[in-house]
């Protein structure tokens, strides 16, 4: 048989082929593509359209409508081998396609009797920097295990979110909460339940636009007493971080405003000038941001300053100068505090752009400004330029964007010729948390940029990537004094630091957010066979250590996440900008720590933090998001998790120090099933664990199944 990969009845057969053949067309495409008129593909048993979609890949003839939806069937060139296609069959009647698959640990073999093994297979897939990746593979043998029930065929690295509409497509990369939470998908289908992940689409209206007036109006500002508690919140809970703005200008824009004299002209519409519209935009930023961490949830004043800064989007993008990064920063930052976060990331783009017009990336530019005429005295040495300001709040938040969604970036550290630390000078405590937040920045850009923008060419130079990003990381850690140190001991904290608490509680946060999306790979990949791929490389690898107990690393880190955000709740310490992503993701990695390893001792206490963070991440949410189904997500992947703990706890086994129980499971509706949970568990000993998905492939082998979809840089989305 000719040496064809799996699922690509595309791929050229002939040995001594130079050149790439023409892609064969399809006789007809599938009703999902012909209904939003977009190109079909061959991939099987669903186009790529459809697994990016998680919809049912379904064809029906309109010429001959009476035999109902059935597989799609590929042209035949003259000449051709028919045996090379796949036979067109009919759907079953839940319409999902059935396939036969070995089992749980093995790739799908291609149609046809394909005599390839799972090693040759992938590296075909591999050569040809196509095809289905090797988690594409692991969904369709659970389709195929669970034909009853409907689990979603997708890739985790690459989510497409829309609303079953033609045009309403957004993506997320790998580096996503949400592509991690396909992970968690893996497992659950593994034991016939529901996928965890099915809410996440119905957050795209929420994170992706936002309302508008046709005729919007421009509102007054709040009298000077509110305006100053909204201005004295700003500039005490949010500046330190992303210190854009300078309050003496500020102040002295809102003077011009608040003049008697300009009062008389009219109403504030009536009374602004275009080249004013800039810093107007800043001020209605500011007030919706200091409302928003007032009273930390969604309020009329937020959402109407808000809504009339961004109508005034386009005379920033018409006067692109220095004001307009900061109003569009600060409309960033406002959106993210609402739950806006892709909203949040097309500002930030425009802001960068604009940015680049003006030079601010190159450190030439900067240095040339000393402040002067900004509000900033005293040495250069020791209070850096606003303009450098700017750049390095701009600079930060577009690379914890860029992690958190997986997008990439458009801010190349190749135009810097200086560490974070080197440009920031500054001096004072809320100086400390900007350089320190500056630089964690600057290692999360270059995660999403090795880790997940770029695929590595072997094993080894992920490996090495990854200790490499590590070290940075751990020396970071080290780097920060005892003060910024504060959000690691949380619990400790005296009354006195308060005001300064959520500052370092963010930026150990964040630390735990880039070291847990660092190591993701020791999360992903079967244990045995990372462990076995990572000693091949010991001699070469200083941090071999850590790498290899990268999952370890992974759940404590989440745990310290869950800990933390709990006792700032119980302290009532809340801000807008902490955000519920990191303790999202800290919620995933723990559920994907007890279905992996659900007879670890630690697996009942990790269940437990896992309910506290969903209910933690339900209230954040349900304080902005107006969306039921989507904070149904989070009591989904409590119980989903839950239930296949205690299914796990309740089935028999072999272990090395138990006699074989009664092959009946133990019903999990009596009053002592935690009991017997509790018992098994205990008892329960390494032998015991429950073989992984994937477990029996070795680590090159899953490594070239991957093919190009693992990484975000690497192909196109065909929508």
């Amino acid at each position: 048989m000719p040496d064809t990969p799996p699922y690509s009845p595309t791929a050229s057969n002939a040995p001594g082929d130079g050149y790439r053949r023409k892609r064969i067309r399809l006789s007809l495409a599938c009703n999902q593509c012909r209904k939003r008129k977009v190109r079909c593909d061959t991939t099987l048993p669903k186009c790529r359209n459809c697994i990016l979609r998680n919809e049912h890949c379904e064809t029906t003839d309109p010429r001959n409508p009476g035999k109902g939806p059935s597989l799609r069937t590929l042209a035949v060139k003259d000449g051709q081998d028919q045996s090379l296609h796949l036979e067109t069959g009919r759907l079953e009647p839940n319409n999902t396609v059935v396939r036969t698959s070995p089992g749980a640990g093995t790739p799908p073999e291609s149609s046809g009797n394909s005599d390839l093994s799972p090693r040759s297979q992938g590296m075909g897939v591999a050569s040809r920097g196509k095809g289905p990746s090797w988690l594409e593979r692991a969904y369709q043998e659970n389709t195929a295990s669970h034909e009853n029930r409907q689990i979603p065929v997708s890739t985790p690295d690459l989510v497409v979110n829309t609303d079953e509409t033609a045009h309403r497509v957004k993506y997320l990369g790998g580096s996503s909460v949400q592509c991690l939470c396909r992970f968690v998908d893996i497992h659950l289908a593994h034991k016939g339940l529901e996928p965890a992940s099915s809410r996440f689409k119905h957050g795209m209206s929420q994170s992706e636009e936002i309302a508008l007036a046709l005729f919007p109006s421009l509102p007054d500002l709040p009298p000077p007493e509110e305006l100053n508690s909204y201005l004295d919140c700003f500039f005490d809970r949010v500046w330190p971080l992303f210190p854009i703005v300078d309050r003496n200008v500020l102040q002295s824009d809102l003077d011009h405003l608040w003049d008697p004299r300009m009062a008389q002209l009219g109403p504030l519409s009536s009374r602004v000038s275009p080249s004013q519209v800039p810093s107007l935009v800043i001020i209605y930023a500011i007030i919706s941001i200091g409302a928003d961490e007032m009273n930390t949830r969604t309020s009329e004043t937020s959402t109407r300053y808000l809504a009339a800064a961004y109508s005034l989007y386009a005379h920033l993008v018409a006067t692109p100068y220095i004001a307009s990064v900061q109003a569009l920063t600060l409309m960033a930052l406002a959106l993210r505090g609402q739950v806006k976060d892709g909203q949040a990331w097309h500002l930030i783009g425009q802001a960068v752009r604009i940015a680049h017009s003006i030079g601010l990336h190159k450190p030439a530019i900067r240095r040339n400004h000393d402040g002067s005429g900004n509000g900033v005295t005293g040495d250069e040495n020791t209070h850096p330029s606003l303009f450098g300001r700017i750049w390095w709040s701009l600079y930060s938040l577009e690379k914890l964007t860029q992690l958190e969604s997986g997008r990439p970036s458009i801010i190349d550290d190749r135009d810097e010729d200086q560490a974070p630390s080197t440009c920031l000078p500054m001096s004072g405590s809320q100086s400390d948390y900007f350089t320190a937040w500056v630089s964690l920045a600057r290692i999360m850009g270059q995660i999403s940029e090795f880790i997940y923008s770029k695929r590595p060419a072997s094993s080894l130079d992920l490996f090495t990537k990854l200790a490499t990003l590590d070290t940075a990381l751990v020396e970071w850690d080290r780097s920060l004094s005892d003060n910024l140190k504060l959000g690691q001991n949380v619990g400790a904290i005296r009354e006195e630091v308060n005001s300064q608490q959520h500052l370092a509680s963010f930026l150990s946060l964040q630390f735990y957010y880039a070291h847990i999306t660092l190591l993701r790979p020791a999360v992903i990949f079967p244990h045995s066979s990372y462990r076995t791929e990572l000693s091949r490389h010991v001699a070469v690898l200083p941090s071999y250590s850590r790498i290899v107990n990268g999952a370890a690393i992974c759940a404590s880190a989440a745990r310290a996440t869950v800990t933390q955000m709990l006792n700032l709740a119980d302290q009532g310490v809340r801000s807008v900008i902490l955000g519920a992503t990191p303790l999202y993701l800290a919620a995933v990695v723990l559920a994907l720590s007890i279905l992996r390893q659900p007879a670890r001792r630690l697996a009942r206490a990790d269940l437990e933090l896992l309910n506290l963070a969903t209910e933690q991440v339900e209230d954040y949410f349900s304080r902005w998001i107006p969306n039921k189904e989507f904070i149904r997500g989070c009591s989904l992947l409590r119980e989903q998790v839950s239930v296949a703990f205690h299914q796990f706890s309740a089935e028999p086994r072999l272990g090395a120090t138990q006699k074989a129980r009664d092959s009946s499971t133990v019903p999990m509706d009596r009053p002592d099933d935690a009991d017997a949970a509790i018992s098994n568990t205990v008892q329960a000993q390494p032998d015991d664990w429950p073989e992984e998905l994937f477990e029996g492939l070795q680590f090159d082998e899953l490594w070239d199944i991957m093919g190009s979809d693992f990484l975000m840089g690497n192909g196109q989305i065909s929508i």
